[in-house]
C-alpha cells in the first residue's frame, strides 16, 4: 500500500503527491532477494536471485509549500526463468533424443524525476517523468548425445526504451469521524517503448570444426504499455497506528506488442491492505517499543492467463524498521505467497522475497543563525 500514505520519513515511489510532507533531504536504497519454488506436479525447481531494489532521493525546496524534488532509479520489470524440456526426432534416416533448455534474463529499469506541491495540510499533488530502458534475452539451447549433430544456442535480444508519466493527488480534508482519513489517486500514462530485436545463433560440435556464429536482425517496432490507475485510503488511528488499503488496475488487454496483443494477456487488478505501528518517541521506552512494525496482505489478478486458466497470486507481508542514529533507519521486509495452479499441466509457484533498505535523513540548505 502507499497511494494515500504521506510521510516525513520515507520516499514513496508509488505516488509523487505523498512527497509533499518530507521536511529534510532523504535518501533510500535497498537490496531485494527473490526465490521461486516451482512445481508442475512431477518435479520442482527453486530459482533465486539477489538484485538492487533501487535508490531514491528527495530534496525539500520549500517545506511551507510542500515543494519537494524527487529523483532516483528503480526496477520496472525483470525476466528470470530457466527450464528444460526433452523430445525425440525421427526421420527416414535419422533418429535421436534431444534436450532443450530455455533461459530468460534481463531487466528494465526506470529513471524518475518528479516534483510535489502541497501548500495546505489537507491536500497535495505531484507528478513525475520516468524514462524506462533495458534489454531482455530469451535463449534456447539444443543438445543431444549424437556427436554427429551440432549443439545450437539461439538468443533473441530485445532492447527497449520509452517515457511514461505519473501523476497523483492526496486529500485529507474530511471532517467529523472521517477527519483522520486520507484518500489518494494516481495514474500512469500510456507509454510507447521503442524496441529493436536481433537473434544470435551459435553452433559447435557435429560436423563443425570450429564454433560458428550468425546474427539475424529481426527489425524494429513499438510496445504500447496501457494506462494504470490506482486509488488508496489511509486511516490514522492515533499517533502511532496507521491502516491503509490500495486498489490498482491496468488495461493490459489493450496492450500492443510489436503490432499485436499476445495471446493470454488480460487486464490486471490488485487489492492490498495493511497497517503500521510506529515506534515510540519516548527515550525511556524499550528496544521493541522503539521499532516500527508493519503487516499486510494483497491479492493480485495478474495480467496473463495460460491455456484459458487465469493466473492469480496472493502475498502476505511483514516488516520492521529500526532507528540507527539521528534520522537514519534500517528497514526489513519479508513476503511469502503463491501463484498459479497445477490444473491443465500448469505450474504452481511459492514466492519468497526479502528486502533490506536504508533510509538516510539530513537537513540541507539550512541558513545559519546570524550573531
Amino acid at each position: 500500500t502507499g497511494i494515500a500514505l504521506t510521510s516525513m520519513q520515507y520516499i514513496n515511489p508509488t505516488d509523487p503527491a505523498t512527497w509533499a510532507r518530507i521536511n529534510r533531504t532523504r535518501i533510500d536504497a535497498g537490496l531485494l532477494y527473490e526465490g521461486f519454488d516451482t512445481k508442475d506436479g512431477h518435479i520442482s525447481r527453486y530459482l533465486s536471485s539477489m538484485n538492487f531494489a533501487g535508490a531514491m532521493m528527495a530534496i525539500p525546496i520549500s517545506t511551507a509549500d510542500g515543494i519537494v524534488l524527487g529523483a532516483g532509479f528503480t526496477p520496472y520489470s525483470n525476466v528470470d526463468y530457466n527450464l528444460v524440456t526433452t523430445g525425440s526426432y525421427q526421420s527416414g534416416t535419422d533418429q535421436f533424443d534431444y534436450t532443450l533448455r530455455h533461459v530468460g534474463s534481463g531487466s528494465l529499469g526506470q529513471a524518475e524525476l518528479g516534483l510535489s506541491w502541497g501548500p495546505a495540510e489537507i491536500w497535495s499533488v505531484g507528478a513525475s517523468l520516468n524514462y524506462v530502458f533495458g534489454s531482455v534475452d530469451n535463449a534456447m539451447t539444443m543438445a543431444t548425445t549424437q556427436t554427429s549433430i551440432a549443439t545450437g544456442v539461439g538468443t533473441e535480444t530485445t532492447n527497449m526504451h520509452g517515457l511514461m508519466g505519473n501523476v497523483g493527488l492526496v486529500y485529507s480534508g474530511f471532517g467529523g469521524i472521517l477527519r483522520p482519513l486520507s484518500i489518494g489517486v494516481t495514474a500512469t500514462t500510456q507509454s510507447v517503448f521503442h524496441a529493436t530485436r536481433d537473434k544470435t545463433f551459435q553452433y559447435s560440435g557435429g560436423a563443425q570444426s570450429a564454433t560458428a556464429y550468425d546474427t539475424l536482425q529481426l527489425g524494429e517496432g513499438n510496445i504500447t504499455v496501457p494506462v494504470a490507475l490506482g486509488v488508496g485510503l489511509a486511516w490514522t488511528a492515533g499517533e502511532r497506528l496507521v491502516f491503509a488499503a490500495d486498489y490498482r488496475a491496468q488495461a493490459w488487454g489493450k496492450s500492443d506488442f510489436l503490432g499485436s496483443t499476445p495471446v493470454g494477456i488480460r487486464n490486471s487488478q490488485m487489492v492490498g491492505a495493511g497497517f503500521e505501528r510506529a515506534g515510540s518517541r519516548d527515550a525511556s521506552a524499550s528496544f521493541l517499543d522503539h521499532l516500527t512494525f508493519r503487516l499486510g496482505f494483497n491479492y493480485n489478478q495478474t495480467y496473463y492467463e495460460i491455456k484459458g486458466v487465469p493466473i492469480n497470486e496472493w502475498l502476505g507481508t511483514a516488516g520492521f524498521s529500526m532507528l540507527i542514529s539521528g534520522d537514519t533507519r534500517l528497514n526489513f521486509a519479508a513476503e511469502y505467497g503463491a501463484r498459479g495452479k497445477l490444473t491443465n499441466d500448469l505450474v504452481k509457484e511459492n514466492v519468497f522475497r526479502f528486502t533490506m533498505s536504508i533510509t538516510l535523513g539530513e537537513a540541507w540548505f539550512v541558513r545559519p543563525e546570524e550573531d
